[in-house]
């Protein structure tokens, strides 16, 4: 028994989409962001021996 997705069902999902898209795309900049800080701070102490 399918129903047949109305308009605002439709523009739902795609906010919700939008929305998930955004969230993990945020997510996924801040823990690249972490591992470049990592990176650099591991570095720096390295050269700084």
């Amino acid at each position: 028994m399918l129903v047949p997705p109305t308009r605002g069902a439709l523009a739902m999902m795609l906010r919700l989409g939008c929305l998930a898209a955004m969230v993990s795309g945020l997510l996924l900049v801040r823990v690249l962001a972490r591992q470049a800080i990592l990176d650099a701070a591991t570095a720096g102490r390295c050269r700084g021996g």
